[in-house]
This record gives C-alpha cells, sequence and structure tokens, in this order.
C-alpha cells in the first residue's frame, strides 16, 4: 500500500471515529487538496466533514466541487446546512452553483436562502414525516430506512 493510500486510509478512519478532531485537522489543508480528499468519500461521510468545518471554509469547499459531487454531498447535508454553505459564496457563484445541481435540489436550497438569517425558516426543514400514534418502533425504522433523499436526524 503506497504512502498516500495508507494516509486516506487514517484520514477516513479520523473522520469516521473522531470527526471533530479530523475537522480541525483537516481545516490547514489546502482547498483544492481538501476538496479532492473529500471527493473520494462517500457521500454520507463528506458531508458530515464539510459539515464540521468552518462555515466559511466548507462553502469554498463547496465551490471548487465538480457538478456532480456537489450534487451528491450537497444532497446528504441538511438542506439548512447545505443552503448556508452555498449562501457564504458571492452572488456569481451561487448562481453557477444552483445552475449545476438537480431542479429539485436547487429549489430547496433556493427557498432556504431565501428567508432572512434571523428567521426560522432559514434553519428548518419543512419536510415532515408523519407516524400513525399505533405504529410499532419496527414501524416507524422500517419507513425512515425508506426515506433515501435527505438524513432522518430526529424522530420525536
Amino acid at each position: 500500500m503506497s504512502r498516500d493510500a495508507v494516509l486516506e486510509t487514517v484520514a477516513r478512519a479520523a473522520l469516521q471515529q473522531y470527526p471533530h478532531e479530523a475537522a480541525a485537522l483537516l481545516d490547514v489543508v489546502p482547498t483544492d487538496e481538501l476538496a479532492d480528499f473529500i471527493i473520494r468519500q462517500e457521500a454520507v461521510l463528506a458531508a458530515d466533514a464539510l459539515r464540521r468545518l468552518r462555515g466559511d471554509r466548507a462553502s469554498a469547499i463547496v465551490e471548487v466541487l465538480p457538478a456532480a459531487d456537489a450534487e451528491r454531498i450537497l444532497g446528504a447535508l441538511e438542506p439548512a446546512i447545505a443552503a448556508g454553505m452555498v449562501a457564504r459564496m458571492n452572488e456569481a457563484a451561487q448562481r453557477q452553483r444552483l445552475s449545476e445541481l438537480s431542479p429539485p435540489l436547487a429549489l430547496e436550497l433556493t427557498e432556504m436562502m431565501s428567508y432572512p438569517a434571523n428567521m426560522a425558516g432559514a434553519i428548518m426543514d419543512p419536510r415532515v414525516v408523519n407516524f400513525r400514534g399505533a405504529a410499532t418502533v419496527d414501524d416507524v425504522l422500517a419507513l425512515i430506512r425508506t426515506i433515501t433523499d435527505r438524513p432522518v436526524h430526529n424522530v420525536f
């Protein structure tokens, strides 16, 4: 195994087991190198790594991602977080990035970015999944597992 492959494996393991510490270490990696590392990760791990970076840093990474990788990774993030990353870009970069995304994702991010920063709409995900009161835990988990277009972080 090459030195680079070993470092990649160690970095991936650190992201999985010590995400906060790994993100702090990745923060010093040059933007283009970090973007290359991010696109080699599976979407959920890449999204989690971006989410843990400083906002301006994450935004800079999202700005330089190839279109397909931006779609894959932004789609794996909570919409409010993804919208925040795009919103930090300059206006031209925002338009470019949004034009490269699928229409549903671009629309969702555009709508989230349209709320003033101090309003609840800027941080809320309006999509709600309902469960019947008689649903068992198994029923709820089975339904949650079918939701592949976004992460489900809370169940009340």
